[in-house]
């Protein structure tokens, strides 16, 4: 079960280079989010890096690799089924986000009539 405020759920397919900037911009500027790390079947340089994050990040990180390729939609419920916090952020490795991305979804969050932002 996960402490903080925020599961980001994330899946990744290979691109080592862009899924490090994203992952570097994730853990930079949401330092209190957990990463649930779906890593679809990667090749081995994206598979490392995964776990090279996962472990630097210890209980802030879940990495979940699958063994065969799944479905992007398929993957993104997985993740859903095994984020526990109150507010659930989706994203693509392709994204980068800046300081401040979180603090306008939270906040909107708050309002009990946002069911999916």
């Amino acid at each position: 079960m996960s402490s903080s405020l925020t599961d980001i759920i994330l899946p990744v397919w290979n691109r080592p280079g862009e899924t490090r900037e994203c992952l570097a911009a994730l853990v930079k500027h949401s330092p209190d989010a957990r990463l649930i790390l779906m890593d679809l079947c990667s090749e081995s340089e994206t598979e490392q890096l995964l776990h090279e994050f996962a472990e630097y990040l210890g209980e802030r990180a879940v990495l979940v690799r699958s063994e065969r390729m799944r479905g992007l939609i398929d993957t993104i419920n997985k993740g859903l089924s095994m984020a526990s916090a109150p507010l659930m952020v989706v994203l693509r490795s392709s994204c980068r986000v800046a300081p401040g991305w979180l603090e306008p979804i939270l906040e909107t969050s708050r309002d009990q009539r946002a069911g999916v932002l």
